[in-house]
This record gives structure tokens, C-alpha cells and sequence, in this order.
């Protein structure tokens, strides 16, 4: 089983995904996805409230699945871009976790996740490609193009960027995916609705993916994905890795 920290976005989001299909179908499914599937997931929509609520909700969502620490075989958490605040908040409680449970972590780029989540919608809407976009809480967005087939892959760097600049990305065979969705004025041809909303179950859908794939790192190694460094109300800049 596998734990997912969502903290990007304005709510906080605990998940655990079942990464055993077998043992999965003998339990109650929360949500269903490619033969494996969210076991339990708790999110807090209340702004700002990060650092009050994330140890609670993770120690609520393993209790509803009656697991504790020990049997995690990897933390997915998710490292941004997003807010500046919650991406440390979420990614030092990641890190003191796996310290102390000697649990690998697994780094997700919250964009990634976004694409990843949609290639349902996208494959029922015929689209091949994903335009993943997050808000930056300053009117403007991050945004990031991937590609679905023959194979998942990015297709750009993730940007910090007006949403206008988008409109050149768009096309009939563009899914729009993402809370920023709402924020680009032209019209897209297909907009993913269920995924206006960042949820750790997303995060453990994409971090299972890279586990399946060997893609682990540690506490020492880990780092954020800021894309825009923060800068403070009185012009100060810091973008430094966390735990440096």
C-alpha cells in the first residue's frame, strides 16, 4: 500500500492506494482505477490550514484502513509547482515520515498527476494530448503539455505563465485539465470537470506509477519543483531546497 500528500493546491489531501489487486477486490472500493484503486482519502478544503491539519489527516486516513507506518511500501507526495507554502509543509512532513518509518518517498510532480488522471476523459473524448494547468495564486498559471500515445510523456516544461499564453496550445485534440482550467478565457474543446480539484488520490495514481517503476528517492535526495521562486511582500526571493 501506498500513502499519497497532496498540499499544492488550496486544500490538504491524505490518500492510500491499494497497489495489490488481488487483496484490493476484497475491499470496499472508494474509487476504482485500472484494476487498483484508492483504499481511503481525506481532504481539508480550508485554506491555509496545511500545517494545522496534515498530521491529523494522515493519521486519520491510516486508521480508517487500519494500517500504520510500517506497512506503507512507499509516501507519494507531491512537490509542485504550486503554492510556495504548502509544497514545504507537505513535502517536510513527507520526509520526517520517511525517516522515521524507513518508508522510500516518491517524489510527484503535481502537474504530472494532473495530466496522468486525465487520460480517461481524454481517451473517451478522442484527445491524444493533456494541457495541465494549475492556478499560482496570483491570477496567472503553471501549465504543462503532455503527449498520451503511443506513450505518457511531457511535452513541455512546466511554466509559469498568463493563461492568455496558453490559447496556442489549444486545439481539437487537447483535453484541458486541472483547477486552472476555469482561468483560460478561450474556450477549450474539451475540459476534464472532475479533476477541478487537486486530491492526494491523483498524486497516489501517478506516485504508484513511478513506484511500479523503480522511481524512489530518499529524504536526503528529494527536492521541491517551484518553477517560480517565492517572493515575499517585501520583495525578498527564496527558492531553496527543502532541508537545505
Amino acid at each position: 500500500m501506498i500513502a499519497a500528500i497532496e498540499t499544492t493546491g488550496v486544500g490538504c489531501s491524505v490518500a492510500l492506494f491499494e497497489t495489490n489487486a488481488q487483496e484490493g477486490a476484497a475491499r470496499e472500493r472508494i474509487g476504482q482505477r485500472s484494476g487498483r484503486y484508492v483504499a481511503a482519502e481525506l481532504t481539508s478544503r480550508v485554506p491555509r490550514s496545511h500545517d494545522r491539519v496534515l498530521a491529523d489527516l494522515f493519521a486519520q486516513t491510516l486508521a480508517v484502513a487500519e494500517v500504520g507506518v510500517a506497512d506503507l511500501e512507499g509516501l507519494a507526495v507531491s512537490v509542485g509547482p504550486g503554492s510556495y507554502t504548502g509544497i514545504r509543509i507537505g513535502m517536510s512532513f513527507a520526509i520526517g515520515v520517511a525517516l522515521g518509518g524507513d518508508v522510500p518517498l516518491i517524489p510527484v510532480p503535481t502537474l504530472d498527476a494532473v495530466a496522468w488522471n486525465a487520460r480517461s476523459v481524454a481517451d473517451l473524448s478522442g484527445r491524444s494530448r493533456v494541457l495541465a494547468t494549475l492556478p499560482d495564486g496570483r491570477g496567472d498559471v503553471y501549465a504543462a503539455l503532455y503527449n498520451l500515445q503511443p506513450e505518457f510523456r511531457r511535452l513541455t516544461h512546466p511554466r509559469n505563465v498568463p493563461a492568455a499564453d496558453l490559447d496556442g496550445m489549444l486545439d481539437e485534440n487537447v483535453v484541458v485539465a486541472g483547477p486552472g482550467a476555469h482561468l483560460l478565457a478561450t474556450a477549450p474543446t474539451a475540459v476534464a470537470e472532475a479533476l477541478g480539484h487537486l486530491e492526494a488520490g491523483m498524486i497516489a495514481e501517478r506516485g504508484f506509477e513511478l513506484y511500479r517503476r523503480g522511481i524512489c528517492t530518499d529524504a536526503a535526495s528529494i527536492r521541491p519543483l517551484y518553477v517560480a521562486p517565492f517572493v515575499s511582500g517585501d520583495g525578498r526571493v527564496a527558492d531553496h531546497p527543502i532541508g537545505s
